[in-house]
């Protein structure tokens, strides 16, 4: 089969693999579409999402049985799906758009029209409607000049890139992916919308320049390189682009001193390309037209350079791709995409906000940027826990809790921190109107009392008053009071807002470490009292309910949650949210006037919290408690990290938490945009707090103390897709890894992530 020049190949699973068969005819293709079982199975996919009588596992189901197809790569000898390098003539990709666009609808009939007005650009051969609203599209490949066909990934997105530019449609980063599969439809005129024969020919793609292509505007790309090369499981494509962006602020070699740069690089990487010629020119692009000759000469000069072993700036490189690789499962788990941006001096994946959000959470971030709705629906939990009183969950470990969120909102000054403001003043709006009035009742009862000390006329405290918000007199006192006016009643909940995260050290008397035991008893709705010899000194034992948002900069952050809070529990059991701006995009746009509309449509969800009352369970929130936790449980295995496995516990429980209480603003009705919203909220959470808190999280769960480890990295992403055990050992010695490592080994082959080829004796990934 290998060097078969065909477009299209439906998979079939021979023992558990993906095998790609040929269909060599539009009849043959026409015939798999139109079996009775691939009808049935798209009309109930359909109906299931329609009327939302499917859960999206029953549907995921379903959808693993349709026919799947393949429209981008030409597998190997075997025909397997797996470490194939060769494209085919055409790439298939997706089209969608963003369902919360109010054109949505407009935009997605709109498609076949526009698909067709640029037949002659674009060269289709085929676009269907996919099982659910979206569509697949399939079209000739590019082969553009400078990109060789062994450069796949390359030549697949700017193919990619080239058509999304022409029809004006989203990018498609998952069919970047060449052995990505399309799920099929039905062979009907709804489905099948065009159907080119020519995509069952043995045609050749189309070779064009890039430096002349219209649509790209891409001009002085190098000469190409062998890209899938790689050390320790990292290209070395991917070494030369990062030392670019690292030290010369991402500009590559041109006319004028790529015979220097061309030296400087070869230099690099020498070390690690086994001081090979023929490695190096493998790897090593002709930039700006560098003449074959003068090239090869260039390389020829660092080989004979003496050897000093690795630069010091090769490590900085690797260091830093292998932080990006962490950040990137971190943020987006086993998945890739995300939103690239710069966190502290190095580009890093943040978590990919859903497009499908929770109605009440689209509500409360309607007024700001975009860029900025992720912090603000983080911060809102606690204004929303604060409504609740007498309500108790019960967790999937068969325990009862209460919701308990406290939140530290962390970022640079004017970052935009205080764009979280309005929206929680407007969540607290009808707390902050009863404490009013119960404020002005407790001065009229201090007038009263004035100068009587403890005589018989003195009045008591009405029992009656309890002020919820407690932002000004962070007292020990003042917080006790509170917790017992609170409790007896309805059990309600305090809750502090400060500008500075330093501000909560008063509730303390000035002692972190008792903030931070607050912070656990807060969480776990535990019991706290004094005693006081003093009439007027509030005695007594009271369950902690206290709910707090704190804004502050990383290092006023880590110097007040510190190492301790790493070793008690009391930093995973908070809600960690931040804000990153971009470097270099200071602009802001003008926020959206909060009005009272905003503030009656905010009014339908709070007063369904208000309401809540008794034992409320959700089995859809469980469901995914249990999931999530799998999820990451399978990520500390990859990242071999006790660390984050401990933190995602809670990091899942307080997850589990937001989905009861969307549940309840909900109406009481589960909504699958709760759970895609609650599993990346948990990996959000996660994510941020290894990234101002990484270092303190590992070396407290590091099996050696002496051994620095920063945050979790995901071996089997460092490993190429065959490897030995010695490479492996190799990946764990230069992470500081101790013990044999036979263990995650094991793990990882129970997993399925890996199997062990008895011919070779090499480990092969299972993709």
């Amino acid at each position: 089969m290998g060097g078969v020049p065909m477009s299209c190949f439906y998979i079939q699973y021979v023992q558990g693999q993906k095998i790609l068969r040929p269909v060599r005819s539009k009849e043959e293709y026409l015939k798999l579409r139109d079996s009775d079982r691939q009808k049935w199975l798209v009309s109930e996919i359909r109906r299931g999402l329609k009327d939302g009588s499917m859960s999206k596992e029953e549907i995921a189901k379903l959808k693993r049985q349709l026919l799947q197809f393949n429209y981008s790569c030409i597998p190997g000898e075997d025909g397997h799906l797996k470490g194939v390098k060769t494209p085919s003539m055409t790439f298939g990709m997706d089209i969608d758009f963003d369902p919360e666009d109010p054109d949505y609808e407009k935009k997605m009939a709109e498609v076949p029209q526009r698909v067709m007005e640029k037949k002659d650009e674009i060269k289709p051969k085929m676009l269907e409607r996919s099982p659910g609203k979206g569509y697949h599209l399939v079209c000739m490949r590019t082969i553009l000049d400078g990109i060789a066909e062994g450069r796949i990934l390359e030549n697949q997105e700017m193919n990619l890139k080239r058509v999304s530019e022409i029809l004006q449609i989203p990018f498609d980063q998952n069919a970047r992916d060449c052995t990505r599969i399309f799920y099929a439809t039905t062979a009907s005129e709804e489905d099948l919308i065009f159907l080119d024969e020519g995509l069952f020919e043995a045609e050749k793609a189309e070779c064009i320049s890039v430096a002349k292509h219209p649509e790209t505007g891409i001009t002085n790309k190098p000469e190409p390189a062998a890209s899938d090369l790689s050390y320790q499981g990292i290209a070395y494509s991917a070494i030369i682009k990062k030392y670019w962006d690292m030290f010369y602020d991402g500009k590559e070699p041109c006319m004028g001193d790529r015979n220097v740069r061309t030296f400087e690089i070869c230099m690099l990487l020498r070390s690690i390309c086994d001081y090979s010629q023929e490695i190096l020119e493998a790897v090593i692009p002709r930039y700006d037209g560098f003449p074959v000759d003068e090239w090869r000469r260039t390389i020829e000069s660092a080989l004979k350079e003496p050897r000093k072993g690795m630069p010091y700036k090769l490590k900085q490189v690797l260091d830093a791709l292998r932080q990006e690789k962490k950040l990137q499962l971190m943020a987006n788990g086993k998945t890739t995409g995300g939103t690239v941006t710069n966190i502290n001096g190095q580009l890093s994946v943040m978590p990919e906000r859903p497009k499908r959000m929770p109605k009440f959470l689209n509500l409360v971030s309607s007024k700001v940027d975009p860029y900025y709705k992720a912090m603000v629906e983080e911060s809102i939990w606690p204004g929303v826990c604060a409504h609740l009183h007498g309500v108790k969950f019960w967790y999937i470990d068969g325990v009862d809790c209460e919701a308990n969120i406290s939140s530290p909102l962390i970022g640079k000054q004017s970052s935009g921190k205080g764009l979280v403001n309005k929206p929680i003043e407007y969540v607290l709006a009808d707390i902050t109107e009863r404490d009013k009035e119960n404020v002005q009742r407790e001065e009229q009862w201090r007038e009263r009392n004035k100068g009587k000390g403890a005589s018989k006329d003195r009045q008591n405290r009405p029992k009656d008053i309890v002020i919820q918000r407690l932002d000004q007199d962070l007292t020990p006192a003042a917080l006790a009071q509170s917790l017992i006016d609170g409790e007896r009643n309805g059990k309600k909940r305090i809750i502090t807002k400060v500008d500075e995260i330093e501000f909560l050290s008063d509730i303390g008397d000035g002692d972190k470490r008792k903030v931070s035991l607050l912070v656990r008893y807060a969480f776990d709705s535990g019991s706290w009292g004094q005693r006081r010899v003093g009439l007027d000194s509030v005695n007594g034992s009271y369950t902690v309910r206290w709910v707090w948002n704190a804004s502050s900069t990383s290092s006023r952050a880590k110097a007040f949650i510190n190492r301790d809070w790493v070793a008690n529990g009391s930093l995973s059991r908070l809600n960690v949210n931040t804000i990153i701006k971009p470097e270099g995009n200071q602009n802001i746009k003008k926020v959206e006037a909060y009005d009272d509309k905003y503030a009656e449509e905010l009014k339908v969800y709070i007063d369904r919290l208000n309401a809540a009352s008794g034992d409320i369970r959700c089995k859809q929130a469980d469901a995914l408690a249990y999931k999530l936790l799998e999820e990451h449980n399978e990520i500390a295995d990859l990242c071999e990290s006790e660390g984050y496995r401990v933190f995602s516990y809670r990091a899942v429980k307080i997850g589990w938490l937001k989905a009861c209480l969307l549940y309840i603003m909900n109406d009481y009705k589960w909504d699958k945009s709760i759970a895609e919203y609650v599993a990346y909220s948990v990996r959000r959470d996660l994510w941020a707090k290894f990234l101002y808190f990484g270092d303190e999280i590992e070396a407290e769960f590091a099996e050696e103390k002496n051994v620095s480890r920063s945050t979790p990295k995901n071996m089997l992403t460092m490993l190429p897709d065959e490897f030995t055990f010695e490479d492996y050992l190799n990946v764990r010695q230069s992470l500081g890894k101790q013990g044999d490592g036979r263990g995650t080994i094991r793990i990882w082959v129970h997993r399925g992530y890996i199997v062990l080829d008895d011919t070779t004796k090499r480990y092969v990934k299972k993709k």
